[in-house]
């Protein structure tokens, strides 16, 4: 018995150990499920070539058409991620009421479509709606386009991939531009420029003509298309009226791209005639593809080797003179410009994995990279421009924000790169702010955006990084995921956990809401970005797009 006592002493020793240690492992699981269930899942989204059948999927790539008819009528576009000025500020085209207490003025839903589960948004032109889709019955990515009027579908472009779903499939938003001149000559579909093109069922004629309204017999001098980067790195250009394929360029192949946890969140830019990305491969930080054929017209170097994030290309216009704006806007700013006497640098900023790049916008040559800027498990938030030198970032997982200042010369007259450096002015905790999702606003002065830490929407002072003001916890925006944008002086957010409708004051004083409204009834995880055009918003929940009229 004597021996036995010391032995039972231990095993109740044993016992109380491992139950405290259980508990406490329990605890921090609690404590991080959210980041736990966002962990990428390994090999979902690497080593697949495109356009690969999947048993009982389709099996080439097919482009259908439907009974839609394109809204002609009805104003407005929205023909990029974050709006042409990539500042995610609108205009609609008839004054909005601010007073949503009579039922006659609330918003409400026009039509809805049911959609492939992701968090992709929407681009709008000629009365037509472009969106990325998966179809899941099918085992196939999908470029679709809707009616404005009513949702129903004019062309659907499928081709086989298989996307397993990782917190959804698809997070992208088109790029739409008309060709501002004819070609002298095309490139061939797989020529020595090395451009990848996807097999056409339809036989696409290239892109040497372009089809009008009835989709036939007019020049590539006016032909509209539509840029789509899809979940695993491959561009596709379709013609934005018929959805004849163009062209296609697989980053992964041609720039050794190695895609992202929870797949591709970059979305195209079109600069001119030019798609510009950043497929952070081992050579090339960003490339440039004419818009015509997908040839490549010029590659960065990237020699820190920052890898593709989710963050989008964000143009900027450089100048040494330029303060932190107060009460003005970049725009205003550069209107200083000719007075200074000093040639303006347009370049290209991207945030890649563990650091910031920028190229000149004429050559891609590289103008300065920094490593003071990077966010843990995923960039997501693009660069925010607050004067002609100083760049806002921000990110989730604890990131917080900063405020970077370029100094040096300008490179007005294409001097060395390194008479720029990037110097940081400030940097911020998260808990103050962290915009994990969504990119801020920059309006007037001051930065607006949701904080995912103790969700709220946040006003700050960019000159200093302190808070105007914040929503304040009775006034949560759901969980920091939503998308908000501003339209004629009034945020609108969408709460992406009970669907409503958020009208804001664009004030720096105080947080003044001018309203609530439910849009989206039984939502799931609202988190694609917002379109507008004239006063019709396109949102979308995980599975369904809506498009809601305001008043």
């Amino acid at each position: 018995m004597k021996c036995l006592k010391p032995l039972l002493v231990l095993c109740v020793v044993c016992f109380v150990i491992g139950f405290f240690a259980a508990v406490w492992f329990w605890l921090q699981g609690v404590g991080s499920r959210v980041y736990a269930l966002r962990t990428p899942s390994e090999g979902d989204v690497r080593g697949e070539t495109v356009l690969t059948p999947r048993e009982g999927g389709l099996s080439a790539p097919e482009l259908t058409t439907g009974t839609g008819v394109a809204a002609t009528q009805l104003p407005g576009e929205w023909l990029c991620f974050r709006g042409e000025a990539r500042d995610n500020i609108a205009h609609a085209s008839e004054t909005l009421t601010h007073n949503w207490s009579e039922a006659g003025n609330r918003p409400h839903v026009l039509w809805s479509v049911p959609l492939g589960e992701g968090h992709a948004g929407a681009a709008v032109w000629a009365g037509r709606v472009y969106l990325i889709d998966y179809d899941e019955s099918q085992s196939a990515d999908a470029v679709r386009c809707l009616s404005l009027a009513d949702g129903s579908e004019i062309w659907c472009w499928r081709y086989p991939q298989h996307i397993a779903n990782n917190h959804g499939r698809t997070r992208t938003v088109p790029a739409i531009a008309t060709l501002s001149a004819a070609p002298s000559k095309m490139s061939p579909a797989n020529g020595a420029n090395g451009t990848d093109r996807a097999d056409d069922a339809e036989g696409s004629d290239g892109g040497n003509t372009k089809s009008d309204e009835d989709g036939k017999n007019s020049t590539t001098e006016s032909e509209t298309r539509v840029v789509t980067l899809d979940p695993k790195g491959v561009l596709f250009c379709h013609n934005a009226i018929t959805g004849e394929l163009r062209w296609s360029c697989n980053l992964v192949e041609r720039f050794q791209t190695v895609v992202p946890g929870w797949y591709v969140g970059q979305c195209p830019l079109i600069d001119a005639d030019r798609v510009i990305v950043a497929p952070g491969g081992p050579d090339a930080s960003f490339a440039a593809l004419s818009l015509v054929d997908g040839s490549e017209l010029w590659r960065s170097a990237n020699p820190s080797k920052f890898p593709m994030s989710h963050s989008s290309i964000v143009p900027m216009t450089s100048h040494p003179g330029a303060e932190v704006a107060d009460s003005a806007t970049v725009d205003a700013n550069a209107a200083n410009m000719s007075e200074d006497k000093v040639t303006p640098r347009k370049m290209y900023v991207w945030c890649g994995e563990g650091g910031v790049l920028a190229v000149d916008a004429g050559t891609g040559a590289l103008l300065w990279e920094t490593s003071l800027w990077k966010v843990g498990t995923a960039t997501v938030a693009s660069p925010l421009q607050i004067s002609e030198r100083e760049l806002f970032f921000s990110g989730g997982y604890k990131s917080g924000a900063m405020l970077l200042r370029l100094t040096g010369a300008n490179l007005p007259d294409g001097s060395a790169a390194d008479s720029v450096t990037p110097e940081e002015v400030y940097r911020l905790k998260f808990r103050d702010f962290e915009a994990e999702q969504h990119t801020p606003i920059f309006y007037r002065g001051y930065v607006y955006g949701e904080r995912k830490q103790d969700p709220q929407f946040v006003c700050l002072d960019p000159r200093t990084g302190k808070k105007c003001w914040e929503s304040g916890r009775a006034n949560r925006i759901g969980n920091g995921y939503g998308p908000f944008m501003l339209i004629d002086d009034v945020f609108y957010l969408l709460d992406d956990k009970t669907g409503e409708l958020v009208m804001v004051s664009a004030t720096p004083e105080k947080y003044i809401e001018l309203g609530r409204c439910e849009v989206i009834p039984d939502c799931v995880n609202a988190w694609g970005p917002m379109a507008l055009a004239g006063n019709r918003l396109i949102l979308r929940d995980e599975r369904r797009l809506f498009c809601v009229e305001l008043h």
